[in-house]
């Protein structure tokens, strides 16, 4: 996630700093490895802000944020770092910095900072292009000659009442109204329709029975954690995979959360971790 997004409306550039104090905090942790033509660009009292500090948030904003004309960005974020050691400094006259909150909110940045320096040069370091692309050819051929489904559903709390719904569909009651007049789903508004979804979306009680009926036909009622159904199916079609560009961004984090999900167990491996008061906490 970046430290920093800075969005254009139409009217102006609205300016949202996350964890800034963070980002901050990198700035100085890093400035070391700044070249050699740093300098000092500000001084807010007795301190000095460094150019290598706004290069170094530039280099942790958003793609969107980078949009922004060069110039007026670094001009936002030299405002922010004015304006928060402005404040920071006036919060140390009130001994902010004594009280236990802050001393948490310290040590959860610091960590959140590691978390997220580290997380950012794994994956520079392992997600490539060609990673990328080999992970969208897997991707069609999982969901190549997928079928998938247009199908309605008339949701009821009991048994009883899904019969005497049905009896009525099969006297040639319209399904649409009665859905919209006794259906509990979320869908009812919508005469029950639930659009379009693949086999594995839905409950597999629900699946097996709604990809065997034929266009236009419904189902007998059918249980299923949510209740009793009665399906109707409205469509059926092949999936057309999405071209690489539409869920380039979609495999990307589905790479990022696979590479921090194997970074934290190999970890909890290596390191001992012990929950002291199970009663009230867990961890999963």
């Amino acid at each position: 996630m970046p430290l920093i997004t800075i969005v254009n409306s139409s009217k102006n550039i609205k300016t949202y700093i996350v964890f800034l104090c963070l980002a901050i905090s990198i700035s100085v942790c890093l400035s070391s490895n700044a070249n050699g033509d740093d300098r000092a660009i500000a001084i807010v009292g007795d301190e000095k802000i460094m150019k290598s500090e706004l290069d170094i948030l530039i280099n942790n904003l958003s793609n969107q944020s980078l949009s922004v004309p060069t110039q007026q960005l670094r001009n936002i974020l030299l405002r922010e770092l004015i304006n928060n050691k402005i404040v920071a400094k006036i919060a140390l006259q009130n001994e902010l910095d004594k009280s236990m909150e802050y001393r948490v909110l310290t040590k959860v940045s610091k960590e959140r900072m590691l978390n997220d320096l580290f997380m950012k040069q794994k994956f520079e370091g392992i997600i490539s292009q060609s990673l990328i692309k080999k992970k969208y050819a897997n991707f069609i051929n999982q969901h190549s000659n997928q079928d998938e489904i247009r199908a309605s559903h008339i949701l009821l709390k009991s048994e009883e009442e899904a019969f005497k719904i049905f009896k009525k569909l099969k006297q040639g009651e319209n399904f649409i109204v009665l859905a919209k007049n006794y259906s509990i789903g979320p869908s009812a508004n919508l005469g029950g329709d639930l659009g379009y979804f693949t086999k594995e979306i839905m409950v597999k009680e629900f699946s097996d029975v709604a990809f065997k009926l034929k266009l236009g036909e419904f189902s007998e009622p059918v249980r299923s954690k949510f209740g009793w159904h009665i399906i109707k199916l409205s469509d059926k079609r092949k999936i057309q995979p999405p071209v690489f560009s539409e869920i380039r961004g979609r495999l990307i984090r589905e790479l990022k959360e696979k590479i921090k999900k194997e970074i934290i167990n190999s970890g909890k491996s290596n390191i001992k971790i012990v929950i002291l008061d199970k009663e009230n906490y867990a961890y999963e």
